[in-house]
């Protein structure tokens, strides 16, 4: 599916046949698909779905350590910034060391 926001709360999806659905009818359409799939499909979309509403990742107490830490000497100038545009070049280019 391909995003075309149509506005801030309700959003059309181009779907595979070629037409627009809303949110709420893109919901509609799964409970219709839900209440008729079989066990195992079920079983997939919930495994799916669990996957998808995992916890997001915690940072440990020596990673949030480290990144106060930079972001200091950065506010400090004490150490260079990169832009994404650099990044992208130094990936390119095999560079390592930022």
């Amino acid at each position: 599916m391909v995003s075309i926001g149509v506005s801030l709360t309700e959003k059309k999806y181009l779907c595979k046949n070629e037409f627009e659905m809303s949110n709420t009818e893109i919901r509609q359409q799964l409970h219709q698909y839900i209440d008729v799939a079989n066990d195992k499909d079920v079983a997939a979309m919930y495994s799916f779905m669990e996957d998808k509403s995992a916890q997001p990742y915690s940072f440990s107490e020596e990673e949030l350590n480290e990144f106060y830490s930079r972001r200091e000497k950065f506010l400090k100038g004490e150490s260079k910034g990169y832009s994404v545009e650099e990044v992208h070049s130094f990936i390119r280019q095999g560079k390592s060391g930022l």
